[in-house]
């Protein structure tokens, strides 16, 4: 998670400063996209050749989500275009880069984890 302190603190300011609505980017396996939305960034995280449709059990995300829903900070969506597995969280516009970067590091953690327990047992 250094990863994301050390390259992102810059990055993200100089982001959150130009015109572009999103920006995606890459820790280990994990694809992390941010959208600018009204008066907040939605932070957007999956595994891509993972969580596609069909390579992810249902009922375990909904089983993790309810069992750790004070632990972790995002919660799971589903795209409707293909189906995709991601956890999303949305933060306020107005926050600090270094509590931006903490909670990307708090969602891709989360990634991990989950990936782990969802894939247990298959």
């Amino acid at each position: 998670m250094d990863q994301i302190n050390h390259q992102f603190d810059a990055l993200y300011s100089e982001w959150k400063g130009r015109p572009e609505r999103e920006l995606s980017f890459h820790c280990d396996d994990v694809k992390v996209n941010l959208k600018k939305l009204e008066r907040s960034i939605l932070i957007e995280s999956t595994l891509p050749d993972r969580w596609i449709k069909g390579r992810y059990d249902l009922d375990k995300v909904l089983y993790y989500t309810l069992i750790s829903a004070e632990h972790y900070p995002a919660a799971p969506a589903i795209k409707e275009e293909d189906s995709s597995l991601w956890l999303t969280l949305l933060v306020d516009e107005f926050a600090e880069p270094k509590d931006v970067v903490s909670l990307i590091e708090k969602v891709v953690n989360q990634v991990d984890t989950w990936n782990y327990l969802i894939s247990y047992d298959e």
